[in-house]
């Protein structure tokens, strides 16, 4: 809605970290924190604790896709950021606990990537994108699960919205992690069964 455009206009017109430090070494190793939530994907990458480069990608209104492929979707437009800076040493930080491990698997070829249902395809999908940006561009990566409290991007992918706040106001978090686990759609979709 116009209303939350216009609250995240003025959110990073008053936080935005990216504060212009231009003189970075790409022979030095970076740290690239990748989000995604129902509104927005984000990528926030840090070098020596300061912030080099952040950006946020809404997400289509009515995008289903579901959270797993959206964080896949974010690893991605991370790794292609870090290219984009001729970085090739990257720490890739994520809280998704799927995620780190579908990518970790698939890179290490340690153990067999273990995805069911409609999104297979694009979730193999996306973690062939992946390796190949990484033998193409000759990267070192390595990736690490981060709690979203220290999750850089994730402060990126939200707004406040009331209608959560109040649909969900008599309800515990134990009854909304219930009805999320037992319908697995997204926070739009849970909010819905949480309403009902």
């Amino acid at each position: 809605t116009k209303r939350q455009l216009k609250t995240l206009l003025e959110r990073v017109e008053r936080e935005d970290p990216a504060e212009g430090v231009w003189s970075v070494n790409v022979s030095e190793k970076v740290s690239v924190y990748t989000d995604a939530s129902s509104i927005a994907l984000a990528v926030y990458v840090e070098q020596s604790g300061k912030c080099l480069e952040d950006a946020a990608w809404l997400r289509k209104a009515g995008d289903v896709r579901h959270i797993n492929v959206a964080e896949l979707d974010a690893f991605i437009k991370g790794i292609a950021m870090v290219i984009e800076w001729r970085f090739s040493d990257i720490i890739i930080k994520c809280d998704s606990t799927s995620v780190v491990a579908w990518v970790t698997a698939y890179l290490t070829k340690s153990k067999k990537v273990h995805v069911k249902g409609m999104h297979e395809l694009l979730i193999r999908r996306r973690l062939e994108i992946i390796a190949e940006m990484i033998n193409d561009y000759g990267l070192s990566v390595s990736v690490e699960w981060i709690p979203s409290g220290r999750n850089k991007a994730d402060a990126l992918t939200r707004i406040v919205r009331n209608r959560a706040a109040s649909a969900c106001a008599s309800l515990g978090v134990e009854e909304i992690a219930s009805e999320h686990e037992k319908h697995h759609l997204g926070v739009n979709r849970t909010l819905y069964f949480v309403k009902k």
